[in-house]
């Protein structure tokens, strides 16, 4: 019993022994990256969206030893397993362009920043979502005068921004007005033409700009 104490504190009084090993300590480079997590986006006629992501290092002062690689996918929001996803840059800012007439449109387009820093061979994952927004959806239309002209104007809340437009819906012909109407309605709606709204000397009388009005819809 004897042996096996002293066993133990000889064990002891060796773990409290000072180590005066010469070791050389090396402070590694860390990155910390940082992204909206939702970027809310007013879908226009050509919607590019520009997503520039912040980034600090620990020791690097400039930005020569990283790497970066997006990724898209508009099912795949966690990136995992092998969902499809496609490369969309290779630079640190990224430029996405949408088309409003997309067939398959989507309203919400999931990324993923890689950024891969060279020297310490650790890479860096950051999720973001870019979240499209039709135009005039939950905004409040307010119906207003100015310069003796009825007008009706539009406020927006989008992404913590505030969009207010004095005309939401002006449109300098017809032919373009229908194309709006178009544009921000959805299938059931009613694209009415109102007999009583002046055109403006764009037409003869009422019946040639409803035949235009009716020529202009079925074209669509």
């Amino acid at each position: 019993m004897k042996r096996l104490i002293y066993f133990i504190l000889g064990l002891l009084v060796a773990s409290c022994y000072d180590d005066k090993g010469n070791y050389t300590y090396q402070e590694v480079n860390t990155l910390d990256v940082s992204l909206n997590k939702v970027y809310s986006v007013r879908l226009d006629k050509d919607t590019t969206v520009t997503i520039i992501p912040q980034l600090s290092q620990s020791l690097q002062e400039n930005e020569d030893n990283l790497e970066y690689t997006w990724l898209h996918s508009t099912t795949n929001h966690n990136f995992y397993g092998h969902g499809k996803f496609d490369t969309v840059g290779l630079e640190q800012n990224l430029n996405f362009h949408i088309d409003p007439e997309a067939k398959n449109l989507a309203y919400a387009h999931y990324f993923r920043l890689n950024v891969y820093d060279r020297i310490t061979d650790i890479e860096y994952p950051v999720n973001t979502t870019i979240e499209l927004i039709k135009p005039y959806v939950g905004s409040w239309m307010i119906l207003h005068r100015k310069n003796g002209q009825t007008e009706l104007g539009s406020v927006e809340y989008i992404g913590g921004d505030i969009v207010v437009q004095e005309d939401a819906y002006y449109e300098e012909t017809l032919k373009d007005a229908v194309n709006k109407a178009f544009e921000i309605s959805e299938p059931g709606d009613i694209i009415l033409l109102s007999p009583s709204t002046s055109s403006f000397d764009e037409f003869k009388g009422y019946e040639e700009r409803g035949r235009i009005f009716k020529q202009y819809v079925n074209e669509k």
